[in-house]
């Protein structure tokens, strides 16, 4: 074999183990796409089996239709049943109107108190544990707004939407046993977005607090979420026996009551919509 063979040789076989690499070099990148692939479709799969799973839990813990009224949407802990509201809810064309505190069965007077504002109410029977066994005990759901106050500033400038939080913790002050809000002093609240960010659904941003009081001698947690949408303050009202049995899991559907809540940030008139202008070609 001369030079110029064994040159040829070299040459060929120097270009077969390169083929050789690149080919092996190939298929490694294409193992780990594949790879790559294989673990982003698991990870994939993996939220959508959390996210039904999700759904599956919010929707045996809620009832399946949400209460839509005043631009507000919620759906509630499936032990709780809508008390009606009076017959002058509504006037004779069937829009919402005030009812006064005093003729109003959804208020708490079992409290003494009447609520600022109240737009529903609800009440459920839950099974409470105590020393003596278990007992079904009545808690309460009150929905709270400046929705009729706005109403009210069409006709009185002097009306302010605004003091609705200060007014509601003036009228609930004496049955918690603390001193009243005021336009300087509030309440030592806690700032909470529920759900937490990077859930399901968008997180809202609430003020939570949370009372102890004695109703016929047993003891309620009487909790508070205040959430804004801009101008128009909703506050929602629970009123639960502590000792709720565990398998009830009513702390986990009022969070997830609370992921449900919408509300609209439009301020409500009686005032006619204006009509488009029309343009002329």
């Amino acid at each position: 074999m001369n030079q110029i063979e064994r040159f040829g040789l070299l040459r060929g076989a120097s270009l077969l183990f390169s083929w050789f690499g690149f080919l092996v070099s190939v298929l490694a990148f294409g193992g780990a796409f594949v790879g790559c692939g294989a673990e982003t479709y698991e990870r994939r799969l993996e939220e959508t089996r959390k996210y039904f799973e999700y759904l599956q839990n919010v929707n045996q813990a809620l009832t399946p239709a949400p209460w839509t009224e005043f631009g507000i949407e919620l759906r509630v802990p499936k032990q709780f049943e809508l008390i009606p509201p009076p017959s002058g809810a509504t006037d004779a064309q069937g829009h919402p109107q005030p009812v006064p505190p005093g003729s109003d069965p959804r208020q708490p007077r079992f409290l003494n108190l009447e609520l600022p504002g109240l737009l529903a109410a609800w009440r459920a029977t839950v099974p409470v544990d105590t020393e003596s066994g278990t007992r079904d005990l009545p808690a309460y759901l009150y929905l709270c707004s400046n929705h009729f106050l706005w109403l009210q500033k069409e006709n009185d400038p002097d009306v302010d939407p605004l003091s609705f939080d200060v007014d509601f913790g003036r009228r609930l002050a004496p049955l918690v046993g603390v001193s009243p809000p005021t336009a300087d002093y509030d309440w030592q609240w806690t700032e909470e977005r529920i759900p937490k960010p990077g859930s399901y659904v968008p997180s809202k941003l609430f003020d939570t607090i949370t009372f102890e009081v004695t109703i016929r001698g047993v003891k309620y947690d009487l909790s508070l979420f205040r959430h804004q949408a801009q101008d128009i303050h909703v506050i929602l009202m629970y009123l639960v026996p502590q000792d709720v049995a565990p398998q009830v899991r009513l702390s986990r559907a009022i969070e997830y009551s609370l992921h449900t809540l919408m509300v609209s940030s439009e301020v409500p008139t009686t005032k006619p919509a204006a009509k488009p202008a029309t343009r002329g070609f």
